[in-house]
């Protein structure tokens, strides 16, 4: 692929517009559209060539054309303008959502119809066609190939490549035959080893279709393809497994949650992408199933700001009016974010920097809990995994710490050792390769935080002791019941932390386990309520206090423990306290994750928790640009005062300078005899982008 220089500033205008009723579309004039978008600033625009609905928006004979065109070529029409203007234009096409194929050929549909309750995309309005389907696949390369005879575009975008329910139609029935010898099964089982293949099929089958999708640009055209990552930490319904990325150029999608949402899937496409910058995409409105609530404009500018701080081009999503008209005041709103944050965006890009990590796996978007349930539950769709909901949180934990963030996956395995501090949030599935890899980063001399339920199952159906029974230095007895437990803690420092407290409480599962290695010290025990595990009634003695249930039955049953492995050390928790919803579980997580770091810091913001600290480092140009971004949860942000920037440890170059960019604004810094270095900004109103130079 040829190298083209990056462009931040992006727009998309939604057109998922039926036209069954003559006034649809009816006032559209792509050149007027056009002056829209060039009045919005932005460098390079996304323009359809069909939609969801499965009209087409040039005079194709391979499809159907959208019936308002009536035999102009909108689409060449929209192409022709913004090359006039010099845009950047990237090509939009839906796939696997297609109301048209649907309708026409009710053998190409997913079977049974998915049930879309909830989410995005819920209703009755959307048809879906199975890409195992052999007679769409070649519709599909059809109108691609029609589109690439036509015309010429800078990229080139697959919305939809993931699964909106489980299929059952003859082609995938026939395809699980064919590979496995099994019929597809019906029952949820992450303990059957034919659930788990189904599943592995599911997902490499949709592998598989988007690098069919991609060769079919790549063969006529060299330009960047990329198809829609947004649902890559949804859970396995959707069959989305992290070997998709390979088939895009880079990493982007589009996003409608919130800032932790925005930061935790930034640094996991960072790490994922095989080329930078990525994408983020988000609606002007508060949701992509919102039409007129636009969002504040300093919730706008703020998500712009986070893109700019993952080094992410920010791609603004807009939706035409049925009649297909836009509003000038949106584009002149768009024009204003898009202006604040040009300035800063020659000074994007580099290796992000990395103190700690997440490790988030796509075999683990599962929960032992959804064992038995038909696999068409409709509940599915949304049944939460618990190494999600914990990788989620952990990530937001440690962001609050203003510390080098990163979100790993299996693709970094081979590098473990460059990462100071590696986190497992209740990772159930593990494979060898995975054992292997943690292991040896912790003998090497690396440090690893576990939780939970982690490494207790295999991807192929099995369920197991601690996989990591030998790093951790323990063994998995079962799990304590009830819906009251707390921790005890026992070690003099997390004491006094936790004061006035005395407890941990927790409100979910927690672990058994045994300690079978005398190199394990436990930091915190087990205290169980009074009359464990019986909840109590009116007419029995099994309680002792009437509105709570008070710790009274304290036990030598470890509940979180430090093992010392060769030259490197793991905690084990056995709840996820990242997870937990109270200040005192929180706290532990971020304490247990400094006693592994021990001072090992390498940049680190001492500030409030709402401020986003990110590093990347820029050896060409012999800097460190680090991002601050006052992002609260309730907008506008107030400016923050005195934020201090510790940095230096463990990094191999002696700094001569830190200054504001754009502008070149000088900041003093001090350092000390050990090599670590502090510099104050005297106040952070929303945003700031600093050079932190090396000789």
């Amino acid at each position: 692929m040829s190298q083209r220089l990056p462009r931040y500033s992006r727009l998309l205008l939604d057109m998922h517009i039926p036209d069954w009723d003559a006034a649809f579309l009816s006032e559209y004039d792509p050149r007027k559209v056009v002056e829209a978008y060039l009045a919005s600033g932005a460098d390079s625009v996304m323009v359809y060539c069909q939609s969801h609905v499965g009209l087409c928006y040039w005079p194709t004979v391979t499809g159907k054309p959208h019936a308002a065109m009536d035999g102009r070529d909108w689409l060449g029409e929209s192409l022709a303008a913004l090359r006039e203007a010099g845009k950047e234009v990237y090509g939009y096409y839906s796939v696997i959502f297609n109301n048209a194929a649907y309708l026409t050929h009710a053998e190409w549909r997913i079977v049974p119809r998915p049930t879309m309750a909830g989410g995005a995309f819920h209703g009755k309005r959307y048809g879906h066609v199975c890409p195992n389907n052999p007679e769409y696949r070649e519709f599909v390369q059809a109108q691609i190939d029609e589109l690439f005879a036509r015309y010429a575009f800078d990229g080139f975008f697959f919305d939809m490549t993931f699964w909106p329910g489980i299929c059952e139609c003859r082609a995938c029935q026939q395809r699980f035959s064919a590979e496995t010898g099994n019929r597809i099964p019906h029952i949820v089982d992450w303990n059957d080893a034919t659930w788990c293949a189904f599943q592995r099929a599911r997902e490499q089958w949709m592998v598989e279709f988007a690098c069919f999708l991609t060769a079919l640009v790549k063969r006529v055209s060299d330009i960047p393809v990329y198809h829609n990552f947004a649902v890559s930490l949804f859970n396995w319904t959707r069959g989305v497994s992290f070997d998709l990325a390979r088939h895009n150029d880079f990493l982007g999608g589009d996003f409608y949650g919130d800032r932790d949402e925005q930061f935790l899937m930034g640094r996991l496409m960072l790490n994922l992408s095989r080329q930078r910058p990525i994408e983020y995409m988000t609606s002007r409105c508060v949701h992509i199933t919102e039409h007129v609530n636009t969002k504040s404009s300093a919730q706008l500018q703020a998500q712009a700001f986070a893109a700019l701080a993952l080094s992410a081009a920010f791609r603004l999503i807009d939706a035409i009016e049925p009649a297909g008209t836009v509003s000038d005041d949106v584009y002149s709103m768009m024009r204003a974010i898009f202006e604040r944050i040009r300035p800063y965006q020659p000074y994007l890009g580099g290796q992000p920097v990395e103190d700690v990590v997440v490790y988030i796996s796509d075999q683990s978007k599962m929960s032992p809990a959804e064992n038995g349930k038909h696999a068409h539950d409709p509940q599915l769709r949304f049944f939460p995994a618990p190494h999600l909901t914990a990788a989620r949180a952990a990530v937001t934990r440690l962001r609050e710490q203003r510390l080098a963030v990163g979100v790993i996956t299996r693709r970094q395995l081979d590098g473990l050792a460059r990462y100071k501090v590696i986190v497992l949030p209740e990772v159930t599935r593990m494979s060898s390769d995975e054992v292997d890899a943690f292991t040896r980063y912790v003998h090497g001399g690396g440090s690893l935080y576990v939780s939970g339920i982690g490494g207790t199952y295999t991807p192929d159906g099995g369920s197991a002791d601690f996989l990591l029974c030998e790093c951790m230095g323990l063994s998995r007895v079962g799990a304590l019941a009830g819906d009251t437990v707390y921790l005890r803690p026992v070690d003099e420092e997390l004491r006094e932390l936790l004061r006035p407290q005395s407890f941990i409480a927790v409100n979910e599962s927690v672990q058994e386990i045994a300690i079978r290695s005398p190199d394990v010290e436990t930091l915190a025990f087990v205290s169980l309520p009074y009359a464990y595990p019986h909840e109590g009634a009116v007419d029995d003695r099994q309680w002792a206090s009437i509105h709570s249930s008070p710790p009274s039955v304290h036990t030598q049953i470890p509940g979180i423990t430090l093992h010392r492995y060769g030259r490197g050390n793991v905690i084990y928790a056995a709840v996820p306290l990242e997870r937990s919803p109270h200040h005192s579980g929180r706290r532990s997580f971020q304490w247990l994750i400094d006693r592994l770091l021990e001072g090992r810091v390498s940049f680190r913001a001492r500030t409030f928790d709402h401020v986003w600290l990110t590093v990347f480092h820029q050896p060409e140009q012999k800097r460190f640009i680090v991002h601050l971004l006052n992002y609260p949860s309730d907008l506008p942000a107030v400016p923050v005062r005195s934020v201090r920037i510790e940095f230096g440890h463990g990094l191999d170059c002696r700094f001569v300078s830190v200054r504001e960019l754009p502008g070149n604004r000088e900041i003093d810094f001090s350092s000390d005899a050990s090599g670590r270095h502090t510099a104050i900004v005297d106040e952070l109103n929303d945003y700031k982008m600093l050079s932190l130079a090396y000789d």
